[in-house]
C-alpha cells in the first residue's frame, strides 16, 4: 500500500469507523463484564476481589486496551489491516472505552 493510498480519504474515513466502532464495542463487552447483573455471579467466582483479575476487569482502561489489542490484532490477520492502521484502533479504541468508563 502506498504512502497516498494509505492517506485517502475512504482508508481514513474506514479507519475512523473501526477505531470508533472498536471503542463502542468493547465499552460495551466491559461494562457488561463488570458491571451488568447478569455477571454478578461468575465475576465473583472469576475475579474475587483483592486480585490482579478483578482490577484488570474493574478498570475500563485496562481492560479496554487488551480487547482493542485483539480486536486490532483480529483485523491485522483476518482482513490485512497494516499495522500503524491498527495501532491506530487500538489506541483510539481502547481511550473512547475509558472515558465512556469512566463516568460509571
Amino acid at each position: 500500500m502506498s504512502i497516498e493510498e494509505w492517506y485517502s480519504v475512504t482508508n481514513l474515513a474506514s479507519l475512523a469507523m473501526s477505531a470508533f466502532f472498536s471503542g463502542f464495542l468493547s465499552h460495551r463487552l466491559w461494562r457488561m463484564v463488570a458491571r451488568d447483573s447478569i455477571f454478578e455471579r461468575p465475576r465473583e467466582v472469576l475475579f474475587p476481589e483483592g486480585t490482579w483479575r478483578h482490577d484488570l476487569i474493574d478498570c475500563p482502561w485496562c481492560l479496554g486496551w487488551w480487547l482493542n489489542v485483539g480486536y486490532a490484532t483480529l483485523l491485522y490477520f483476518a482482513v490485512g489491516l497494516s499495522f500503524p492502521s491498527a495501532a491506530i484502533v487500538a489506541f483510539v479504541g481502547s481511550t473512547i472505552t475509558g472515558v465512556l468508563g469512566r463516568g460509571d
